[in-house]
């Protein structure tokens, strides 16, 4: 699972204006991050596949912490933990105008 790419740039935004410190997301964003992320989880869980959400080493701990409580079959890996040798598949995308 990948975020938007608008969306991880708003991230990406709030993690530096904070100072790495995080929290510095807007209510309804962070409201509707959670509702995709645990629509996604939910979707893939009843598949019988592993949801893992893909972010920039910036976010990870950050959205690491933000989505545990609320949705914690989703495991948030950054993009410098998955190795070269790995082929990556993204089937969900959150943040999209589609969803």
């Amino acid at each position: 699972i990948a975020l938007d790419p608008q969306l991880e740039n708003i991230l990406l935004s709030a993690v530096q204006a904070k100072g790495g410190a995080g929290g510095g997301l807007e209510p309804g964003l962070a409201e509707a991050l959670l509702q995709q992320a645990a629509q996604v989880a939910d979707q893939r869980e009843q598949q019988g596949q592993v949801s893992v959400l893909m972010v920039p080493p910036p976010l990870r701990p950050l959205l690491s912490r933000f989505l545990k409580r609320s949705v914690p079959q989703l495991k948030v890996v950054s993009h410098s933990e998955i190795p070269d040798t790995k082929n990556i598949r993204v089937v969900a995308v959150i943040g999209g105008r589609s969803q």
